[in-house]
């Protein structure tokens, strides 16, 4: 059996495990990914080359870390919407301190971040 017949069988297998959603796993560590206008952040995320999805998925594990950082700024003309800058697009979010969550609304390329609003 070759290397790449092996790596098939395996890839095969997996594919028939269960999976646990992506939005489970960040609620279980206080982080949601929310519906705005009929459009999911998840689906965002989705949508991104696969270097920028990492490069997000890398900014939200910062997040975890300091819900704050020192990048982040308060969305003018909202009370609750940050703004945190990675590169060429956007990851506006909220925070319910109340559940210490964050909320993440929108992971959009910087050109249309703030389209709807």
């Amino acid at each position: 059996m070759t290397e790449d017949e092996a790596d098939g069988i395996v890839s095969q297998r997996r594919l028939s495990e269960p999976s646990i959603p992506f939005e489970k796993v960040l609620k279980k560590h206080g982080f949601v990914l929310d519906r705005q206008d009929g459009k999911s952040a998840s689906r965002e995320l989705a949508a991104l080359d696969d270097n920028v999805r990492a490069d997000a998925l890398a900014s939200i594990a910062d997040l975890y870390e300091d819900a704050f950082p020192t990048s982040c700024e308060k969305l003018r003309g909202y009370r609750d919407r940050i703004k945190f800058y990675r590169n060429q697009y956007r990851i506006i979010y909220r925070t319910a301190t109340n559940q210490a969550l964050v909320i993440i609304t929108r992971i959009r390329p910087r050109s249309n971040a703030y389209e709807g609003l």
